[in-house]
């Protein structure tokens, strides 16, 4: 069995024999050892699909209130003694924006705005010495901004209730395996041994039954016609993004067989 184990993730022991019969793979030390690393790496995969993404309701939510703040603005701003507040004039440097010409851009990996700035103080803005430009910012235009991010961030939803990405992170460590194991091709079927093999794989690593078969054959058509970790026989699994609350989890790339270190040295 293999020894290598991923802080957090469940004992998937029980599980392999069923798994590997349900795929058509032969029972051994190696098969067993695999999966149960495929199945570690597809949790992690599936894990931080789930935690990198706002749920749709929040950001439906985020994006109501920013329509909503525009249209206040544009009412408010009709009235001669609050004409002005749809603007913002302040410090450039003090957190609320930063700047840097093209040139400094390329000379630089990143423009870094601060997340955690100090509380404002009351109007007028105290500058530092420091300062040498100020800013007024149209904050019509930065919600205009904002809410294109927002349509850029939201998941993208498939038929079924899932994420893409959640299907096709745990699809393609089920479809590596079963490439290398199995004794049958794989294909799309729902009722052939790929399909069947993937559904139970994806239900045992997020511990969920509500499972879409149209959305799984749909990422499976997907991984099929393009594979994720390529479409040699002996392909490796890559090695797993780890979370930033495990930056010393032991690191994941052994997966291989010896059969397939040797065909690729001669390659």
């Amino acid at each position: 069995m293999n020894k290598v184990r991923t802080p957090g993730a469940p004992d998937f022991a029980p599980d392999l024999e069923k798994l590997l019969k349900r795929g058509g793979i032969t029972s051994t030390p190696e098969a067993r050892s695999n999966l149960d690393l495929a199945l570690q790496l597809a949790w992690i995969d599936n894990a931080l699909e789930r935690k990198s993404h706002a749920p749709p309701a929040l950001i439906e939510r985020l994006r109501t209130s920013v329509r909503n703040m525009k249209v206040l603005l544009r009412a408010v701003g009709k009235f001669e003694f609050t004409r002005d507040i749809e603007a913002a004039f302040c410090p450039v440097g003090e957190g609320t924006v930063s700047v840097a010409s093209i040139s400094e851009m390329k000379s630089v990996e990143t423009l870094e705005l601060p997340r955690n700035p100090p509380p404002l103080n009351g109007p007028p803005d105290t500058i530092a010495s420091d300062v040498t430009m100020m800013a007024m910012i149209n904050i019509q235009r930065m919600l205009d901004r904002l809410l294109r991010e927002i349509d850029r961030y939201e998941p993208k939803r498939k038929k079924g209730g899932q994420f893409r990405r959640d299907y096709q992170a745990v699809i393609a460590r089920a479809a590596n395996i079963f490439r290398q194991y199995s004794s049958v091709e794989a294909n799309s079927s729902r009722k052939g041994k790929f399909f069947r093999f993937s559904k139970l794989f994806y239900q045992i690593v997020s511990k969920s039954s509500n499972l879409s078969d149209y959305a799984l054959e749909t990422q499976i058509k997907k991984e099929l016609k393009k594979p994720t970790f390529g479409g040699d026989k002996c392909e490796q699994q890559d090695a797993p993004r780890v979370p930033a609350e495990e930056p010393n989890r032991p690191g994941m790339g052994d997966q291989q067989g010896s059969d397939c270190a040797v065909q690729q040295e001669k390659r």
